[in-house]
């Protein structure tokens, strides 16, 4: 009997264990996905941000019909104070 509650002991210690390792795991994803969450730049993390053998598209072009170029635009030297304060 006494090797059987050993045993089970060490079943619910591996279990603990286990949860633990999942919760401190799901806590650091969480801060993870907090401190870059809304923010428009963030420092590449090279542990993070790379996935090994994997190509995925992450972003569309931002210029006109998602073009990922910016082929024409125009300036002007007729601005508002305003306008030229916005930039």
């Amino acid at each position: 009997m006494a090797d059987n509650q050993q045993g089970d002991i060490s079943q619910q210690i591996q279990e603990a264990a286990q949860q633990l390792a999942q919760q401190i795991l799901q806590e650091e994803q969480t801060l993870q996905f907090v401190t870059t969450n809304g923010k428009i730049f963030t420092r590449f993390d090279k542990q993070n941000d790379i996935v090994e053998n994997q190509k995925q598209i992450v972003t569309d072009g931002i210029w006109s019909n998602n073009n990922g170029f910016l082929n024409t635009f125009y300036t002007s030297s007729e601005q508002t104070e305003e306008q030229k304060n916005i930039i």
